[in-house]
């Protein structure tokens, strides 16, 4: 479902409850594919180009993260071959 054009203001409660369903699913999924990207990045150690010592510091400069947001966001790509259920339901939405 596309939210382009769409007048959230004229929708029906369940249109817009269907619509925020379909975009939690699409940033879920958005999100698991960039832990993947975050986890290959960080195996081939990109993050030393930018003179970085880890893949946190670099999410965190890059991004502006904080450093335990970035911590965190290593945990859960790391965490990604250990989990595939459950990234799969989350990648599902």
């Amino acid at each position: 479902m596309s939210s382009d054009g769409i007048d959230f203001d004229g929708c029906t409660p369940d249109e817009r409850e269907r619509l925020l369903d379909a975009l939690h699913a699409r940033q879920a999924a958005l999100h698991v594919e960039q832990l993947r990207a975050i986890k290959a990045a960080d195996a081939a150690e990109d993050w030393r180009a930018d003179g970085m010592h880890s893949m946190a510091d670099w999410l965190a400069y890059r991004y502006r993260m904080s450093p335990s947001t970035a911590h965190t966001t290593m945990k859960a790509a790391r965490a990604l071959d250990t989990l595939p259920k459950t990234m799969a339901v989350y990648e599902s939405g």
